[in-house]
């Protein structure tokens, strides 16, 4: 109910994705420098010195203007 009135309102609704992904070169020597937690198995300090936890959170416009709108009154915060 709320998802509807969200889109029928707001123009759009809200997706939240969560999951690992690899890190890239600079996040490895970032991470390698840092004061890392020792894990109890060499396959888990492997897999979390290779991969970072993100949270997503997409919107999903479905009306043109309302993304125009939305563009227009917070694009200062997207783009900053």
């Amino acid at each position: 109910m709320l998802r509807d009135k969200m889109k029928r309102v707001l123009g759009f609704t809200v997706r939240e994705h969560s999951g690992y992904r690899p890190r890239t070169a600079r996040e490895l020597a970032e991470y390698d420098l840092s004061d890392n937690i020792r894990y109890e198995t060499e396959k888990e300090n492997r897999f979390y010195r290779e991969n970072i936890n993100e949270h997503f959170i997409c919107l999903d416009f479905y009306n043109e203007r309302k993304y125009t709108m939305f563009l227009l009154k917070f694009s200062e915060f997207i783009n900053g």
